[in-house]
């Protein structure tokens, strides 16, 4: 399992050290070696993020950033879509599908303004069909001011600043509750 986790890293060669007590992983690059105590990772989840970066210049999401470190923190694996047609993914459901699927995630996390909502829910909806199992939360500022939520493809929301909801969903995904 772990080594399944590890095929996203650039680094060339590496050795795996297990305990009873602990996980850590040294990775060697050139002559410098980075140890890392990745905790248990069979346990971990796999959130991926969904920036929808649609029809505006190439920016960064700080607040999925934030979410991303709280969660890596907590020894959790997160990856990012970046939805933008020049310089990320491009706005095709088909290839986005298949880099969720290939991503594996319980856990996608989605913001949205109101801008993109529509666009987002629809996305949402086309992957709620082909990942039933998986956990959908929806965040951003505008995500759901006026909107039906009850029609939404959405398991939660997240309103205003969500480093706490965040985490205490988290707990209860990690309890599977």
């Amino acid at each position: 399992m772990l080594f399944k986790h590890l095929n996203n890293l650039s680094l060339r060669s590496f050795v795996h050290i297990t305990t009873d007590s602990e996980k850590t992983i040294i990775l060697l690059k050139g002559r410098n070696a980075f140890k890392y105590n990745i905790g248990n990772v069979d346990m971990a989840l796999r959130i991926l993020f969904i920036f929808p970066n649609i029809g505006s210049g190439y920016c960064f999401h700080p607040g999925i950033q934030l979410l991303s470190a709280l969660a890596k923190q907590r020894g959790h694996i997160t990856g990012l879509i970046h939805l933008h047609e020049k310089y990320g993914v491009p706005n095709d459901p088909r290839i986005i599908v298949q880099k969720v699927k290939d991503f594996n995630p319980d856990l996608l996390a989605f913001t949205s303004s109101d801008f993109e909502y529509k666009w987002v829910n629809e996305l949402a909806l086309l992957l709620k069909k082909e990942l039933p199992d998986v956990f959908f939360l929806l965040g951003g500022k505008s995500a759901i001011l006026g909107k039906d939520i009850n029609k939404s493809a959405f398991d939660a929301f997240c309103v205003g600043e969500a480093e706490i909801p965040f985490i205490e969903l988290l707990e209860k995904l990690e309890e599977k509750q």
